[in-house]
């Protein structure tokens, strides 16, 4: 067990007639009570050998329940039940539980696995679980027999209560739950045992049994429902998270009157929900806090904030707060990034609020701040990481959107810039989401190459040139990313040609020699695709920023319309499957794809794909350089800074190999050590058969791909331009106009756009 004694001064918000521990007589008008937090981290029991992940997990009080498969040579194969106490003690598996289902006559093989898994609060356990039976034939051929589906309520110890016979209600007998892919994706009772449920597919409806499992009704969600939108309230009835619009809100289902309930309003941004308590009727998480809406008051109220925890509340599976006001948390492990295979169980511990127990290690340190409209998960352990790293500083983060709907970026960039405006400019920015070559050309960035030269443990040099020099501006770095992409078009260069580089008329020619390939780019690209990923990659052909210049009206733009008029007019996704993908690849109607790779795992299913062998063309352009880098985004340190230093090491933390070994998971690191350690496992390592591992040419190919991109592609740059150009383009794709007619309308309202932008 691991106690960080880390306290955070922070507002567990039992106010304003939020009811105390000590009854309901609390004084409406009295000001909150403040707790601070002990954050206590205890690490996941190491699973039994064999048992290589955890299929579903539930705190239950302070007994965490969860169910792991560990296959065996035996021929009937099933999960187990196994408890552990939140101090990490008392680990066992469940003595008395017996999977529900028998194999059938003649059954030599079979499986049985419990998908699903939920704990009442009178500690009754309710698995869902999955099984199937096959015979073997005489030429060794697998016949499915019975295939089943069970709901069973059971006690503390595994032993069998009941079991729910629940097809009929849903339409879906048993025996086809399993085969159908039909499975329970919600399931949760209430304070009287009535059982909720929510089944794949139509999962927007609910059906709700009795305690017996005697079926009552059913309510339709009007949207895909999921488990996290399941909730017991303070009173002991079950609300559903629901959208309206854009709006979130929680509603409660009326048992008595088998119809919804009364509304809670919720933010849009609210990413999971939790079941209520004494004090509030629920609770909620964002991206960077922890809020009640209490019990008395209907207000919502700040509980904690993640980052002062040292959590990223996507590693969060599960969070249920005890009688006595711990909040135990359950996070996944591997960087918090990946699916449950045990992670770590967190305990915060409250405590009394006063001045002696606010956090001496947050207040010792020297505080930055960073500023984002759009906090992603990477952003958070970024964060994370470096506060728990630093001995000299914290990072608090201020999210400018937080006062606005989450769709309205408008509104977020206007806060922002009205506190830059006022000198009130953060330390460091997200520029995710944010105009950030706006800000470059106001000068309100500082030179990172400057920055690096000062810091004696850090060489740029570790880091790919090509990339830092395609997100320069004038030989400087005002921006930094940690990890980038690859926008290439690829194939076999004995179909495409063996050199990199090429002009649309040069595709095209590619193309007449194939009139097999009807869908040359594969059954993802459309009219609109293929021509915003054209534009995008060529904006310097189109746009001129410095004089204000559009050049759409021209021969070659008008080909290019006419290009993109021959792809599909739209995806036809019901039809598109694994198996088609690969039908078109081997027959040749696909000869190349895109849009471009960003790790190594996609890059070599491609290679296999193209028979072993891999040219990167990039996209068509007119210089035949159309390879490019998409390495939006990123961070940059501001003039408004307030410790230089601190802010140079923040960003010399997250290119750090320690970092970027640990934390760039789906794109390719900045780190060059770092890249060449994935590269070679991808070389050495194959995914299912030998040939899916890159070879010694192919990876030269790749590392001579990286050293020779020089630009990025434009897209969240010219995106504003995007939108008349795709409008415009549409009346042509529809027969409303010919295709000079679009450009022309093309030129003429982007000509407008950039004198107003100029002028």
């Amino acid at each position: 067990m691991r106690v960080f004694a880390i306290f955070l001064s922070v507002l567990f918000i039992l106010s304003s007639g939020c009811a105390d521990s000590s009854g309901d007589n609390k004084d409406k008008s009295s000001p909150p009570q403040r707790y601070s937090y002990i954050v206590e981290t205890v690490p996941f029991p190491t699973l039994p050998e064999g048992m290589e992940h955890i299929d579903c997990i539930f705190i239950s009080g302070e007994t965490i329940y969860f169910a792991g498969f560990t296959a065996t040579n035996e021929p009937f194969n099933s999960s187990k039940l196994y408890s552990v106490s939140i101090d990490g003690t008392d680990f066992k598996e469940l003595p008395n539980y017996v999977t529900g289902a028998h194999p059938p006559p003649g059954a030599k093989i079979g499986i049985e696995f419990i998908k699903y898994l939920y704990s009442d609060n009178d500690g009754n356990l309710y698995v869902v679980e999955d099984s199937s039976f096959s015979a073997i034939g005489e030429d060794f051929t697998i016949y499915v027999l019975e295939n089943f589906c069970n709901l069973r309520k059971l006690n503390s110890y595994g032993a069998n209560i009941k079991s729910f016979d629940i097809s009929r209600a849903t339409n879906q007998p048993v025996s086809d739950m399993f085969f159908n892919l039909v499975t329970v994706t919600g399931l949760i009772t209430d304070i009287a045992g009535n059982i909720y449920i929510s089944i794949s597919p139509n999962s927007n409806l609910i059906y709700v049994f009795d305690s017996n499992g005697n079926f009552l009704f059913t309510l339709d969600c009007d949207e895909t429902f999921e488990q996290k939108q399941f909730v017991l309230t303070s009173n002991g009835t079950v609300a559903v998270r629901r959208w309206r619009d854009t709006t979130s809100v929680l509603q409660s289902i009326n048992i008595d009157l088998k119809t919804w309930g009364e509304t809670v309003g919720l933010p849009s941004n609210v990413k999971a929900v939790y079941s209520g308590n004494e004090d509030f009727y629920t609770l909620f998480t964002d991206d960077l806090s922890l809020y009640g809406i209490c019990n008395q008051t209907g207000e919502k109220f700040l509980i904690l904030n993640w980052i002062e925890t040292g959590i990223i509340p996507d590693s969060i599976e599960q969070l249920s707060v005890l009688e006595d006001g711990r909040i135990v948390l359950l996070v996944s492990d591997n960087n918090r990034y990946s699916d449950m295979t045990g992670g770590d169980i967190v305990i915060l511990n409250p405590v009394p609020y006063n001045s002696a127990s606010q956090n001496p290690d947050i207040n010792s340190k020297t505080e930055l701040t960073l500023g984002t409209i759009m906090l992603s998960s990477q952003t958070q352990a970024a964060v994370v990481q470096f506060n728990t790293t630093s001995t000299t500083h914290f990072i608090r983060v201020i999210d400018y959107s937080r006062s606005t709907s989450p769709d309205d970026k408008t509104a977020a960039i206007l806060n922002l810039t009205t506190e830059i405006t006022a000198g009130r400019a953060p330390d460091i920015l997200d520029l995710n989401g944010l105009p950030y070559d706006e800000y470059i050309s106001k000068g309100l960035f500082i030179d990172l190459y400057e920055l690096f030269d000062t810091n004696d443990t850090f060489n740029r040099d570790h880091l790919f040139e090509s990339v830092l020099k395609a997100i320069e501006t004038d030989g400087k770095l005002y921006r930094i990313v940690t990890d980038f992409s690859v926008s290439t078009l690829m194939g076999n260069p004995l179909v495409l040609g063996s050199y990199p580089g090429w002009n649309i008329d040069e595709m095209k020619a590619i193309l007449d020699e194939n009139p097999q390939a009807d869908m040359p780019l594969g059954p993802f690209f459309d009219k609109i695709f293929f021509l915003s990923l054209i534009f995008y990659h060529n904006m310097d052909e189109y746009i001129d920023t410095v004089s204000g210049a559009a050049h759409f009206d021209n021969d070659d733009f008008i080909g290019l319309l006419e290009f993109a008029n021959t792809f599909p007019s739209e995806v036809d996704w019901d039809n598109v499957d694994y198996q088609f993908q690969q039908e078109v690849l081997a027959t040749g109607r696909q000869i190349m794809a895109g849009p471009g790779f960003g790790d190594f795992y996609t890059l070599r299913s491609y290679i296999t794909d193209f028979g072993g062998e891999i040219v990167f063309k990039g996209w068509p352009t007119g210089d035949r350089n159309g390879n490019r880098f998409r390495a939006s985004g990123g961070f940059a340190v501001t003039t408004n800074t307030t410790d230089i230093n601190g802010s140079r090491d923040f960003i010399c933390y997250i290119l750090s190999e320690d970092y970027q070994q640990d934390y760039i998971k789906y794109n390719l690191p900045l780190s060059k050590a770092v890249f060449t350690e994935l590269l070679t496992e991808a070389m050495t390592v194959p995914i299912s058969v030998q040939d899916d591992v890159i070879s010694q040419e192919n990876a030269t190919k790749i590392m001579a791909l990286i050293n020779s991109i020089t630009r990025t592609t434009g897209h969240g740059e010219g995106d504003i331009i995007w939108n008349l150009v795709s409008e415009s383009a549409s009346d042509y794709f529809n027969g409303l106009t010919s295709a000079g007619d679009a450009a022309r309308v093309i030129q003429n309202r982007v000509s407008i756009y950039l004198s107003e932008q100029t002028g």
